[in-house]
């Protein structure tokens, strides 16, 4: 109660703050206290053993970070900083230059990113990625094909090129170009702005003074100078752009697509470039321009001939021709099932599926052609049967046909191995690298991340004006302005096929979000940042601040604002942390796939050591490598402190906004509702997989994995004695080794899943010769022998019984192939159920005796009733 008492109190405080002009003044008192209780919070982490993950404590590091960053806003929002000395002195170069640094820089990166945000979109950046791309698919295409085909690369970088990929690529290679060529420019600039001001500075002069003309100087000079041509014209290598990496990556696919179709199709014309391009993005023309039209040209190349008139010659033998398959039949047939198996290509085949392919082709020559090749086959041998083709009168007109049968055939299967080649090629042509397809995603993000840090840290430094004027401000918000299209440029760039989900698997496709998220995330944050430097050199300026109740006023709600971005950057990151760690959830995969391979292990009675130390332990934990139960519990303690610190910073968030819309001062970008949403997104998903019947999660691992190894060693001692239970074999006749006595001489069957056990002095003294147990050892045989003066099985039983201090629920005499036994099944201390065969012997009783749990008994009675049935003397 008291922490959500402290809570409400302080998201009350934030509230009334956004419309009480008093409390906008003293809001930095609130942003001290939290400091120093997150520093507090932070060293009582930093002793927690085990310790916490780093995650945590950087995720703590960026709220002091942020709340550090804040404080000065409103320190400044109370103080005029513009004082500045009166005294007149004498200047050296070197504090000419430091005075003169301090003013220039800040000028000339505000000025240098005014001239890289009018150009960011524009034509220069586009055409100059646009020549590079040709002249690089002008190189692709003839290390590929020998030659390049002119014209041909210009017209793919037309077509097959988006517009927002040109427009990524020009910005990215425009930003490269500016970004090298930074430090030139300022060079070349900060010199002669230097040497104008000192060229016009007094002999004796005050800093104010001194500050005021390198102000002005700096302003006039980079006012009139076009800095866009300071931008190496050179820089900037398209390698280097993310967006060329992916268009490229995806053109030399399509050219090795084009290498392949110019090896289907037939004719000079038809196999060009041009026509390849046309036909690799059009499956169904491509499909009719290798397949239609080729039926006469596989077949008809002459008719079998003439039929022979035996009435002719009739003293000569006669050799029945076959009918001619229907084999245009056949083709039409292996067209359906052609353009079955594309509709059912999607890149992801294995070596199965083209094997099945493969057979659907031969099961339809089989079926239309095997009649025919039976009857040629079986009339041949019926004339050689009766003395040889050379007797019959149409022995000639017989070859013939069958040579045109087995012609015809062989071009039936031609045909189909053209199908196979058509669907290997499409199912490449479609396959995707999941791993290759990541790699380029990152390389994409990460240029565009490192794309907005360079404007967002040309704007940093340019809001450090150490005396920034009214036109410096105006800049500043000019600029902040026109970065708007810029970061929907990087944002649209950042968008992810929809068709790849289905190819990359969820795991991958998990991994892109990320990427997708943390970049949207930073763009957001880079903006804030951008306010919050905004407003800060605003504060410093103070005239403008409080040159007006409008000004004033605007300078409230801008202070309210970057209090509203700090609040969602708190927030925001612990969200992302929390999200970020995600460790349990690759455990519990491995978790999933160990024991789904061990359970198939235990269902088809695969040897494995890794299932029998899992049913042993009764855990699947042992039996999985990397797995670290104890990484998981850390995890999970992070993520409980994330979790609440994330709903904390959360409702903070949402009473300040709140508190915005009511009051008098209304900031122009308050997080929407989506926004709001995707802070606590990542708190309610919770990662399961499905454990046999039950749901495995990483609060209740433990539990699902005793319950897992539970159903492991019951489906092993299923499998060890369910045997034959369909009647595959005779009940007495177990199958398995078979064991021999040879005092007395006893032999009986065992059945698989027993192994022999070691039979203690304990067990020699109640008469025990051998022990048997199954794998999980809840099931037990003895073979007993009891010393008896004549051949009297139920004495011998009864006598055994007594010693061992259980009596006999049931008995009954029986018999087995002539012999007379006597049963017996009873309970012993442990509840489990003991049943026993007694054999007369000479001046011996044989006792087969078992042992199992009454969960077992059911598959256990038919393994003991069969080695009982399988015992001789």
């Amino acid at each position: 109660m008291k922490k959500t008492a402290l809570l409400v109190f302080l998201t009350a405080i934030i509230s009334a703050a956004a419309y009480s002009d008093s409390l906008v003044e003293n809001k930095g008192q609130w942003w001290k206290i939290r400091l120093q209780k997150l520093t507090e919070e932070k060293k009582s982490l930093s002793a927690v053993k085990p310790a916490f993950a780093p995650e945590v404590l950087a995720a703590v590091d960026f709220e002091i970070a942020e709340t550090e960053a804040i404080i000065p806003i409103y320190e400044a929002y109370k103080t005029d900083r513009g004082s500045l000395t009166d005294e007149t002195r004498e200047f050296s170069e070197n504090e000419t230059a430091s005075i003169t640094d301090g003013i220039f820089v800040p000028m000339f990166n505000l000025y240098y990113l005014d001239s890289v945000l009018s150009d960011i979109n524009g034509a220069a950046g586009v055409e100059k990625a646009k020549k590079t791309a040709v002249e690089k698919i002008a190189s692709m295409l003839s290390s590929r094909f020998g030659r390049e085909w002119a014209g041909l690369s210009a017209t793919i970088a037309a077509e097959d090129i988006t517009q927002n990929e040109w427009k990524n690529m020009g910005a990215e290679l425009f930003i490269s170009a500016a970004a090298d060529g930074s430090s030139a420019a300022m060079k070349i600039n900060r010199g002669i702005v230097l040497s104008a001001v000192r060229g016009k500075a007094c002999s004796r002069t005050n800093m104010k003074d001194l500050a005021s003309l390198a102000e002005k100087t700096a302003a006039e000079h980079l006012k009139n100078r076009d800095l866009a041509s300071d931008i190496p014209s050179g820089a900037g290598k398209i390698e280097e752009s993310g967006t060329w990496m992916s268009v490229e990556a995806r053109l030399k696919k399509d050219m090795d697509n084009y290498g392949k179709i110019m090896g289907m199709l037939d004719g000079p014309d038809r196999s060009s470039p041009r026509w390849v391009r046309y036909y690799s993005s059009r499956l169904n023309e491509l499909e009719s321009a290798v397949f239609n039209g080729r039926h006469g040209s596989y077949l008809y190349d002459g008719g079998p001939g003439e039929t022979y008139d035996p009435s002719k010659n009739k003293a000569a033998s006669v050799m029945t021709i076959p009918e001619s398959p229907d084999f245009d039949t056949a083709l039409s047939e292996i067209d359906r099932t052609r353009k079955a198996i594309i509709h059912s290509t999607n890149g992801s085949e294995e070596a199965g599926f083209f094997k099945e392919a493969e057979t659907k082709f031969s099961n339809i020559i089989s079926r239309h052609t095997g009649a025919a090749k039976d009857a040629f086959d079986s009339e041949e041998r019926k004339t050689l049967e009766s003395g040889g083709t050379d007797r019959a009168a149409n022995a000639g007109q017989f070859a013939e046909s069958k040579r045109t049968f087995e012609k015809r055939t062989g071009l039936l299967g031609n045909y189909v191995k053209k199908n196979m080649e058509f669907i290997r090629w499409l199912s490449s042509a479609r396959k995707t690298d999941p791993e290759g397809v990541k790699a380029l995603y990152s390389a994409r993000t990460a240029r565009a991340d490192s794309c907005v840090k360079f404007i967002a840290g040309l704007f940093k430094s340019a809001s450090s004006a150490v005396s920034p004027g009214l036109q410096a401000v105006k800049k500043m918000e000019t600029a902040l302005r026109k970065t708007d299209s810029f970061f929907r440029l990087m944002a649209a760039g950042a968008e992810i096929d929809k068709s790849l989900p289905k190819q990359l698997g969820p795991r991958r496709v998990r991994e892109m979000r990320e990427m997708k998220a943390a970049l949207l995330n930073g763009l957001k944050i880079a903006r804030m940042d951008m306010r919050r430097h905004l407003s800060e050199l605003e504060s410093r300026y103070g005239s403008l601040a409080k040159s007006s109740k409008e000004s004033y006023s605007s300078l409230r709600e801008k202070i309210i604002q970057n209090e509203i971005d700090a609040l969602y950057k708190i927030a925001s990151n612990y969200s992302r942390v929390y999200g970020s760690l995600n460790y349990a959830e690759d455990a519990l995969m491995l978790y999933f796939d160990r024991f789904n391979s061990l359970k198939h292990a235990a269902e088809t009675g695969a040897a494995s050591a890794d299932l029998d130390n899992a049913v042993k332990k009764g855990s699947v934990l042992q039996a999985i490598g990397g797995f670290d139960r104890n990484r998981i519990q850390r995890e999970r303690q992070a993520k409980e402190f994330l979790a609440r610190e994330t709903k904390a910073s959360h409702a903070r968030l949402v009473s300040a906004a709140a508190g915005c819309r009511k009051g008098p001062a209304h900031p122009k970008d308050l997080p929407t509702k989506e926004e709001f949403d995707s802070l606590t997104a990542p708190l309610k998903r919770t990662f399961v997989v499905r454990i046999a019947s039950w749901r495995m999660c990483e609060s209740n691992l433990e539990e699902i994995d005793r319950k897992a190894a539970k159903l492991l060693a019951d489906t092993v001692h299923r499998k060890a004695w369910a045997g034959d239970r369909n009647g595959t074999r005779d009940r007495t006749s177990p199958g398995g080794m078979v064991i021999r006595l040879s005092d007395p001489a006893v032999t009986f069957e065992l059945p698989a899943g027993l192994t022999e056990g070691t039979v203690t002095d304990l067990d020699r003294e109640s008469g025990v010769v051998k022990s048997f147990a199954s794998r999980d050892r809840e099931s037990v045989v003895s073979l007993i022998l009891v010393k008896t003066a004549k051949p009297d099985p139920k004495l011998a039983m009864e006598s055994w019984m007594k010693k061992k201090g259980v009596k006999a629920v049931k008995e009954r005499w029986g018999k087995n192939d002539g012999r007379e036994y006597f049963w017996t099944i009873s309970r012993d201390g442990d509840k489990n159920i003991l049943e026993t065969y007694s054999f007369p012997g000479s001046g011996w009783a044989i006792i087969v005796a078992g042992k199992t749990t009454r969960e077992k008994y059911s598959l256990f009675r038919e393994k003991l009733d069969a080695i009982a049935g399988s015992l001789k003397n």
